[in-house]
C-alpha cells in the first residue's frame, strides 16, 4: 500500500492531488510540450539521497531518466543552472519505506514539501509513485515565470590579492660549480591580469682557479615573470615567462683590476611551477626555471701571454626551487 502525505505548495499540491485521484480516474501524465512553445526551459537540480535501508531504491540517475521520459524533454542540469533544486531522500522505517522531497527555488522560496510511503517489502513499489508526483510537480512551474525563481547574479568583485614567502634555489650554469642560495619570494594577483611573481636570491657562492689565478664568485639572483598559464585551484600548476637579471661578484687575486670585478648575467626565462594550497592562508611552492642568457659579463686575469679568460657564465642557467608562502589577504 502507498500513501501521501500532506503536501505544501503550488506545485506540490497539483501534484498531490493528482497522484490521489489516479485511483478512480486512470492513468495521468504531465502535459508535454506543444510545437511552437517559446517558453524559456526550466532547469531543475536533482539532490536525491537513499539513507541507510534503502540501497535498493531508485537511485539519481533512474529517476532523472524515469521523469524525463514523463515530460517528454530534459528538464534536470547542474546546481549553477539550476532555476529549482529539487531534494529528496528515501528512508527505510520499521513498517515502511518513507520519501521526503521538497523543491526550493534559486532565490531561496520554498515551494513546497511532500511525503510518500509504502508498506511494501520491495521499495521498487515507491519507482512509479516518485517519478510520477516529481514530473507533475515540475510541470507545474511552468506556470512560474522562471525569472522569478533565479538569484540575480551580482557581478563579482575584483580585488587584487598578493603571497609572501621564503625560498631555497639550487643553480646551475650561473657559477663555476652547483650553488644553493636563500632568498624571498613575492607573488601579485591583479584584478584583471595574469598572476606577476618576483623573486630575490643571495648566497651563491663558488671558486674557480686557472694557472695559479683564481676568485671567489658570488652571486645574488633576481626574477621577475607573470604566469599566462595556470591549471587547479588546491593543487596548481602554473607557466610563467619573464627576465632573469644576475648579478656576479669576483674577489681574488691575479683579477685584471683594470676591469671591474662585478658582472651582470641577464636574459629570458622560462619557469615551470607547482603549487600545493594548505588552505587560503598557507601553502608551499616547488619551481624549475630555465634562463638564456643575451648577457654574460666575463672575468679575466693578466699572465705572462696576456689577457685570459678567468671565468664565463654558461650559456644557459637552470634554476630550482622550493618555498613556503603566506597569502594576504
Amino acid at each position: 500500500m502507498i500513501t501521501a502525505g500532506r503536501a505544501c505548495g503550488a506545485a506540490f499540491l497539483l501534484a498531490g492531488l493528482s497522484f490521489g485521484s489516479l485511483a478512480w480516474a486512470g492513468p495521468q501524465t504531465p502535459r508535454r510540450d506543444e510545437p511552437g512553445d517559446e517558453r524559456p526551459a526550466m532547469v531543475v537540480a536533482l539532490d536525491w539521497k537513499r539513507g541507510p535501508g534503502a540501497e535498493g531504491c531508485i537511485d539519481t540517475a533512474a529517476l532523472e531518466r524515469e521523469v524525463e521520459g514523463r515530460l517528454d524533454r530534459r528538464v534536470f542540469g547542474n546546481a549553477m543552472e539550476a532555476h529549482v533544486f529539487l531534494r529528496g531522500q528515501v528512508e527505510r522505517h520499521e513498517t515502511d519505506y518513507q520519501a521526503h522531497l521538497s523543491l526550493v527555488a534559486a532565490n531561496g522560496h520554498t515551494l513546497g514539501e511532500r511525503e510518500l510511503r509504502s508498506d511494501a517489502l520491495d521499495c521498487s513499489r515507491l519507482d512509479e509513485s516518485l517519478a510520477l508526483v516529481i514530473a507533475l510537480a515540475v510541470d507545474s512551474l511552468r506556470a512560474i515565470p522562471v525569472t522569478a525563481l533565479r538569484v540575480p547574479k551580482a557581478a563579482p568583485r575584483e580585488t587584487w590579492s598578493a603571497r609572501l614567502g621564503v625560498a631555497a634555489v639550487a643553480s646551475v650554469g650561473l657559477l663555476p660549480r652547483p650553488g644553493v642560495g636563500f632568498g624571498a619570494e613575492v607573488g601579485v594577483q591583479p584584478p584583471a591580469f595574469w598572476p606577476i611573481e618576483a623573486r630575490f636570491t643571495v648566497g651563491f657562492s663558488s671558486h674557480v682557479e686557472q694557472a695559479g689565478h683564481g676568485a671567489d664568485i658570488y652571486a645574488m639572483q633576481g626574477q621577475l615573470a607573470t604566469c599566462p598559464l595556470a591549471y587547479g585551484s588546491t593543487y596548481e600548476l602554473r607557466g610563467c615567462l619573464g627576465a632573469e637579471i644576475d648579478r656576479l661578484q669576483a674577489t681574488g687575486f691575479a683579477l685584471d683590476i683594470q676591469r671591474t670585478p662585478v658582472g651582470w648575467v641577464v636574459g629570458p626565462v622560462a619557469k615551470l611551477e607547482a603549487t600545493a594550497n594548505l588552505g587560503h592562508t598557507w601553502g608551499f611552492t616547488g619551481n624549475f626555471s630555465l634562463a638564456v642568457p643575451v648577457l654574460r659579463d666575463r672575468f679575466t686575469f693578466v699572465s705572462e701571454q696576456g689577457q685570459e679568460l678567468l671565468y664565463e657564465p654558461g650559456r644557459a642557467a637552470v634554476l630550482f626551487g622550493i618555498g613556503f608562502f603566506a597569502r594576504i589577504p
